[in-house]
């Protein structure tokens, strides 16, 4: 084993997190190394939808302009049907509070507190937005190393990895963010204990594209609660021809 490299701070992780502090970092000429175990970005889109807040800060990083921008005065709309083409029960906005006695009759308009309402991108075209910007300004992302251990002393920080050889190799550094997900090796590593309920559920998704375009059966709407007797689901579209349905896997795990 050999230390084969030297680095301010060392990211562990490559999503959206890890990228955008990257860039933050890269922002003020601080040297990083990214260190994620798959090889490229996920092929499942995941999120779609950031906050206005999300496009201020990457505004001030400079790629806010590759993100597509929701209108102003979109309000998301999710409906229960039995299915796109069968009966729709009823639909409900996420943006508006549902109405109560203590609000004015005649409600002042509500206030813009940013220039940018939001945008739709899918999570996996905005990693590879982040992913482009890092690399051009001199981020080192390293795909396929993956964190073993982590070691702590008074100078620093060793990450200890297994490269794209098969190989162990430490890189030292001052600082080491961990961005590694729920399951994070660097939180095990760090003897820092969750607590409560444990698993949950278990969720399936299917990723796909249908042969005859379902945008012509939305009616505004973009997520879809799919209510039928033996089938309870979750349905939305990445605006892109790209959908997604999410059920509930009840076998024990």
């Amino acid at each position: 084993m050999s230390i084969t490299s030297l680095t301010p701070v060392i990211v562990v992780g490559a999503s959206l997190v890890a990228l955008s502090t990257a860039l933050c970092l890269s922002k003020h000429n601080i040297p990083t190394i990214v260190l994620e175990r798959h090889a490229d970005i996920s092929k499942h889109p995941r999120a779609i939808g950031f906050t206005s807040r999300t496009l201020e800060i990457y505004k001030n990083l400079g790629i806010a302009h590759h993100m597509p921008e929701i209108p102003k005065g979109f309000h998301l709309l999710r409906a229960r049907v039995e299915s796109l083409t069968g009966k729709w029960y009823e639909s409900t906005s996420w943006s508006d509070p549902k109405p109560s006695e203590k609000e004015p009759s005649n409600p002042e308009e509500k206030k813009e507190f940013s220039a940018f309402p939001g945008s739709s991108i899918p999570q996996d075209k905005l990693e590879a937005i982040l992913q482009t910007a890092a690399l051009t300004r001199g981020v080192d992302i390293r795909r396929q190393h993956t964190l073993q251990d982590v070691c702590e002393d008074e100078n620093g920080i060793t990450a200890i990895v297994i490269n794209t050889k098969g190989e162990t190799v430490e890189i030292r550094g001052s600082y080491l963010i961990a961005a590694d997900g729920n399951r994070s090796l660097v939180r095990e590593k760090l003897g820092i204990a969750r607590s409560g309920r444990g698993h949950i559920q278990t969720m399936r998704s299917v990723l796909f594209r249908a042969l005859t375009p379902l945008e012509d059966f939305m009616k505004g709407v973009s997520q879809f609660n799919i209510d039928q007797p033996g089938l309870q689901a979750f349905m939305t579209t990445y605006m892109d021809g790209r959908w997604v349905l999410m059920f509930h896997d009840a076998r024990r795990h």
